[in-house]
């Protein structure tokens, strides 16, 4: 939920609803990130923190994964596998 700089300089720190720790991911244009939340998952803007997108899978992911073709999220929980078009940057 922290954004460094290349020199590891802190830029910002992200806390969007629903988020309480846990899996995030970075989306591959590194424009937007993926939180966990106890039902699903947040897909935010990082330039200004707004929600862009949620996303419901009825229990808290243990993994988040942000595919390379920048319109994917993948979401795993203790029994399911779900995969999300994500909302466009």
């Amino acid at each position: 939920s922290t954004l460094f700089s290349e020199g590891r300089a802190l830029i910002q720190e992200y806390r969007p609803d629903g988020y309480e720790g846990g899996p995030t991911a970075l989306s591959p244009d590194a424009t937007t990130g993926f939180f966990a939340t106890s039902s699903g998952a947040v897909q935010v803007n990082l330039s200004n923190g707004a929600v862009v997108k949620a996303f419901t899978t009825g229990t808290k992911p243990l993994a988040l994964y942000a595919l390379s073709n920048g319109s994917t999220l993948v979401a795993v929980t203790a029994t399911v596998l779900s995969v999300f078009r994500v909302a466009p940057r």
